[in-house]
Parts: C-alpha cells; structure tokens; sequence
C-alpha cells in the first residue's frame, strides 16, 4: 500500500499536498460556525484526503480481484514499510477523536476505514492496488493507537466527550456488513505459506543473496528473511524477501539471480529506477536504452560478445519489455544470460542473471536429425500426429562438467514432452534447472 520511496513521483506527491490543503481549507469555511474546534477538524479531513491519495494511487490497471493473507501477523511491526504504515494512520484516529469527542465512533471507523482501503484496492478497476492484511493489520493498529492518544489527550484537557447515538452505531453496521459482502463476494484469499520444505538459510547463504541484491541494484534492496529450499543432491535455491520484492539464488553454485520486484502496477516506487535512464518508455528502442544503461552500471559483463533481444510482453495489457543479452559459440547457446522486463515507466521490474561460461565443450557427434530419432524411439512418441518444437542446441553442466544438449519438445494432442539428448553420446535426461 505506502510505498517506502516516492523517488520520481515528485509531482504525484505536490499534487496530494495541494489537495489535502484544500481540503482543509474548505471544510474549515464550512465548518467554522458550527463546530467546535474547525481548526481540529479540517486537519482532520486533510488528513483522509492525504490517506485517500496515498492509498488510492489511481493506476488505471485491472482489478485484481485478491488479497494476499499473511499468516505472520506480527510481520508488518518488524518492518520500515509496516512501520510506516502504522504512522500513516495515526493522525486519523488522533485528529478524529479530537474532531468528534466519540470515542466508540472513531474506534470503528479505525477498523472500518482500513478495510475499506484494502477492499477498494482489490475491486476498483482505476485503482488497481495490492490488498495485503499486513497493511490492513497495520493500518488499524495505528488508527487505534491515533484514538487511544486523542482519548487521553481530551482527558487531560477535560474536553467533555460527545454521545455516541444509535445512528452512528447503525451506520458503523452497515459498513461492515457492506465490505464484507464485497470481500465475500468479488476478493479471493491468497494465503502466503511458507513451503514446508524450507529451512532457515545459513549465514552464508544470507551473505551471498544479500551481495547479490547488492550488486544487481546497488544497495538499493535488503531482505528482510531469508530461507533455504533444499533439493537433490545438495542443491536448492536461498530465497530472500522484502517488502518491495523477493529475490531466488541457485545453492551452492551461486549462478543464477532471480528477482522479482512488484510492478508499478500493482503498487508504485517498488520496482528499481535506473539511474541516468529516467522517463517513460513507449518503443523497443526506449527499453533497450534504459536496458543497456542498467547492464553498463550493474552489469557489463552481460554486454560482451552477446546479442541483444527486445518484445514487447503484451500489447494489449501493456506491461513492458523484456530485454535479453545471450550468448553462442557457434550454433551452441552458452548458459550466460542477463534478461531484465522494462516498464512503461522506465523502471526495471523482473531481472535473471547469470553471469557463467563453458569452457572445454565436447565435439557434437550427434545431429539434430539423430537426436528426435533417439528421442521419439525412447518416448514411444511416433506417428502423424506428433509435433515438434524447435530444438536448441546448449550447453548444460551435467555430472560437474559442461556438455552439450539437444533440448527438444514434442507434442501429443494438449501434452508436451521436454527432454535434452547429449549432443555427443545420444543419452537422453530429463531437463536440469540452471545453476544447478
């Protein structure tokens, strides 16, 4: 929901403050003969407009529909991002038992106002904004607390306290009623689970995901846990999340970097601004430029002896660029890969790196031609209806040594069957993960 940096939305953020001011000053014209503090209340009113601006971020994407359910309820206290969003909320519940004097009243409406957040995050198209119960858990406790502290503060100035009548507690009802209904109705759960197979990283798999986010974004991107998926044979993958992303490292060879950074659709300022590659894109050649300048200064060694690719995701959903750098030794694809998704807002969401060579490749013994021989024998897979995909030939570490592979695909109807045949001795295997 608030995002921890607001770097390149300068004028988003002048904009919000201009319109909390007037919304302070309108409602004190209107209120300054009736109530009793105005002053108290139209901060208080500038207050749910600067809330409403932070939260309600036009985008202009698709509704998502979801809500992500974080079973760590404790988990938003212990970050800066939660933290923040403790604060956000605190001038609500303060200013708004300043402004009513009706404790009852505010106590709800610090719980209804929350979930009223998050509910339009999830369903309203124009706003197009994560739902998570983390901001929903922070959001209320600092809406509490922001009461607790305006109760105690009205006490201490002996402002008599103002009756809470049955409209109000109808009304609170209502509301309830009305978002859960929405939520009941249109947001599906996604509970975030822990695999049950990941373990506590160790502190050098700590070490080595945290220097790779270092070195991929210059500092920019800490975790803030970090766990182990074992696999087979000793390897597996040290996975790192924080607040705007998560990140995958291939274990022990350290070879492949994953990360996965939350697109400005879903929610602003978390995706990584490339430095002297600010602005819009709206071309190929827009993304490969700000591509180019992310691989000179995180990068370089993604640039030499490879060439370059760049599509457009989806041009309908408008989600950006992939920009990819490979590299080959003749027909042979080598493991080497970089490849980063621009956004249309400049910004680099999604990035694999692999920054490895292959060195003392095998002679290719065995064509192409041979290999979906080998291939369809093995599988049983033969006659008019079976297709096949195009074959790459790469090279793939097998048994601690580089080799070179056939990866061929062959459909059956709706099935596809991925295998990879040695280019030298016609062994067929199932295909490997990179980095392992």
């Amino acid at each position: 929901m608030l995002t921890a940096v607001f770097r390149g939305y300068e004028g988003f953020i002048a904009a919000a403050i201009i319109i909390s001011f007037l919304a302070a000053v309108v409602t004190y014209s209107v209120v300054r003969r009736r109530a009793r503090s105005p002053l108290i209340v139209s901060l208080w009113a500038a207050s749910v407009v600067s809330i409403g601006s932070l939260t309600f971020w036009i985008d202009g994407g698709e509704a998502l529909a979801t809500c992500m359910v974080n079973k760590d309820v404790l988990e938003p206290f212990t970050t800066v991002q939660g933290l923040l969003n403790v604060a956000m909320l605190l001038p609500f519940g303060l200013l708004g038992v300043l402004a009513t004097r009706r404790l009852p009243l505010m106590a709800a409406l610090s719980i209804l106002f929350p979930a009223l957040i998050e509910t339009a995050q999830a369903v309203v198209p124009v706003v197009s904004r994560l739902c998570d119960t983390s901001d929903l858990v922070a959001n209320t406790a600092g809406a509490l607390v922001g009461t607790g502290a305006g109760y105690a503060v009205n006490r201490l100035i002996r402002t008599p306290p103002a009756a809470t009548t049955g409209r109000h507690y109808v009304a609170c009802v209502a509301g309830a009623l009305v978002l859960a209904g929405m939520a009941a109705g249109f947001i599906t759960p996604v509970v975030a689970t822990q695999a049950e197979t990941d373990v506590a990283a160790g502190t050098e798999q700590e070490k080595a995901i945290t220097g790779a986010l270092r070195d991929a974004f210059g500092g920019r991107y800490t975790p803030k846990s970090v766990t182990f998926t074992p696999g087979e044979g000793g390897v597996g993958t040290v996975m790192a999340n924080f607040p705007q992303g998560a990140a995958e490292l291939t274990w022990p060879s350290r070879e492949q970097l994953a990360v996965n950074l939350v697109p400005e659709k879903v929610e602003p300022g978390n995706s990584f601004p490339v430095p002297s590659a600010a602005g819009p894109v709206a071309d190929n050649q827009g993304a490969e430029r700000v591509a180019v300048a992310y691989a000179r200064q995180f990068a370089l060694w993604g640039l030499k002896e490879s060439k370059i690719t760049v599509r457009r995701i989806d041009e309908k959903a408008n989600l950006g660029w992939l920009v990819s750098w490979r590299r080959w030794r003749g027909e042979i694809l080598l493991p080497m890969r970089l490849d980063v998704v621009i956004q249309p807002s400049g910004r680099l969401s999604d990035l694999i790196s692999r920054n490895v060579d292959a060195s003392d490749l095998p002679d290719v013994k065995v064509s192409e031609e041979q290999a979906w021989k080998i291939l369809e024998k093995q599988t049983g897979h033969q006659g008019s209806t079976i297709e096949h995909d195009e074959a790459v030939l790469l090279a793939e570490r097998r048994d601690g040594a580089w080799r070179v592979h056939w990866r061929l695909g062959i459909k059956n109807g709706q099935s596809v069957t991925t295998r990879v045949v040695d280019a030298t001795t016609g062994t067929v295997h199932k295909p490997r993960q990179p980095g392992m």
